[in-house]
C-alpha cells in the first residue's frame, strides 16, 4: 500500500535535508515522496537532486500562500492510497507511519490519524515537554474550539480528501481549515505517542503569532455558516473558540503595539492598540495591561515631542 509523503519547500534547504532523511529511514518502505518547490532561491533544487531517485521534485513560481498551494500541488501528483504530509523543516520518528497505519486499520471508521509531537530548535534539539492527548473520534465540536494537530503528523487516506478536497490557499488557515472540513464528516485518529518533531525558527510562518492567529480566526469565521444545523453544541462551541482566538488575537496586537510603541513608531503603535481593543477590548482594559499600555504611550508621544523640537532646533 504506497503512501505518498507530500513537501512544500520554500528557502529552507538547511532543513529540508533532515526532513527527508526521516522519510527515507522510516520502518515503512513503500513510499514516495514528492517535494514541490515554492520559487526558493537557495540550493533546494540541489538537496533534492541529492535524493533522486527518491524524490520527485517539481518546482512552481512562489504562489504567497505559505505553502498551501505547493502542499495542494504535491497531493495532486501523488499517487498513494495515503498522503501523510511534510513540512520542509520538520522530522518524523522512524516508526512514524508504521504506527499510524496499525492504528488505522485496527479504527477503519477514520480516515486521518495524527501523532504526538514536540517541539525542536533550529539545531534539532528538544525544546519542550511532549504534546499529546489530542482528542480523537468525532471532534469536530472540539476542533471548533482550537487546533491541536499539527500538520506534519498528519496521515490522510486519498478517499477523504477527494471527498473534501485539497489544501484551500485563500483561507486564513489552509491546514486548519482542511482539519475542519474533514472532522465534519469523518472520524480523526491519534496516535497518542510522540512521532512529529515540529521545529521553531524565526523564518516559520509559524513564528509571526499575530499573523497566525489572524488567519485562524479568519478560518473560524468563514466556518460559522457551516455548522450542523440546529446544533446547539456547534453553537456553544463556535462561542467558546472565537471568544478564545480572539482573546489571543488582541494579545498578540498587543504584543505588537508595545514594541511599536517602545521603539517611538507612534502611528504603528496606535493601529495595533486599536485593533486588539476591536478584537477583545477586555484584554486591553484590564488594570494590569491598560498600565502598560498607557506607559508605552506616553513614552512613545514624549519621544515623538523630542524628536520634534530636535528637528525644529536643527533647523
Amino acid at each position: 500500500m504506497l503512501v505518498s509523503v507530500v513537501i512544500p519547500a520554500w528557502n529552507a534547504a538547511e532543513y529540508l535535508r533532515e526532513a527527508i532523511e526521516s522519510v527515507l529511514a522510516q520502518t515503512y518502505k513503500d513510499l514516495e515522496i514528492i517535494v514541490v518547490d515554492d520559487g526558493s532561491t537557495d540550493d533546494t533544487r540541489q538537496i533534492c537532486a541529492h535524493f533522486e531517485p527518491q524524490v520527485k521534485y517539481c518546482y512552481q513560481p512562489n504562489d504567497g500562500t505559505h505553502g498551501a498551494g505547493a502542499r495542494a500541488r504535491a497531493i495532486l501528483e501523488a499517487k498513494g492510497e495515503w498522503v501523510a504530509l511534510l513540512d520542509q523543516d520538520d522530522r518524523w520518528f522512524p516508526r512514524k507511519i508504521e504506527k499510524q497505519l496499525q492504528a488505522l486499520r485496527e479504527c477503519p471508521t477514520a480516515t486521518v490519524a495524527f501523532t504526538g509531537f514536540h517541539e525542536i530548535d533550529p539545531q534539532g534539539r528538544i525544546v519542550s515537554e511532549p504534546f499529546l492527548g489530542a482528542p480523537s473520534g468525532d471532534v469536530f465540536h472540539s476542533l471548533l474550539t482550537g487546533n491541536p494537530y499539527r500538520a506534519s503528523s498528519a496521515l490522510l487516506s486519498r478517499s477523504v480528501l477527494d471527498h473534501c478536497g485539497l489544501p484551500i490557499t485563500d483561507v486564513g488557515a489552509a491546514d486548519y481549515d482542511l482539519w475542519l472540513r474533514i472532522a465534519k464528516r469523518s472520524q480523526i485518529l491519534v496516535v497518542d505517542e510522540c512521532l512529529t518533531e515540529y521545529r521553531i525558527h524565526e523564518t516559520a510562518y509559524s513564528a509571526d503569532r499575530r499573523r497566525l492567529v489572524m488567519a485562524v480566526r479568519r478560518t473560524l469565521e468563514q466556518h460559522k455558516n457551516q455548522l450542523h444545523p440546529n446544533c446547539p453544541e456547534c453553537q456553544r462551541s463556535f462561542r467558546k473558540g472565537w471568544s478564545l482566538i480572539s482573546k489571543l488575537a488582541a494579545r498578540a496586537c498587543l504584543d505588537e503595539y508595545h514594541v511599536a510603541a517602545k521603539s517611538g513608531e507612534l502611528s504603528h503603535a496606535l493601529g495595533f492598540l486599536r485593533e486588539a481593543i476591536q478584537l477583545a477590548p477586555r484584554q486591553v482594559f484590564r488594570p494590569r495591561q491598560f498600565l502598560a499600555v498607557s506607559k508605552n504611550l506616553g513614552l512613545a508621544m514624549i519621544r515623538l515631542i523630542v524628536n520634534g523640537l530636535a528637528t525644529t532646533l536643527e533647523v
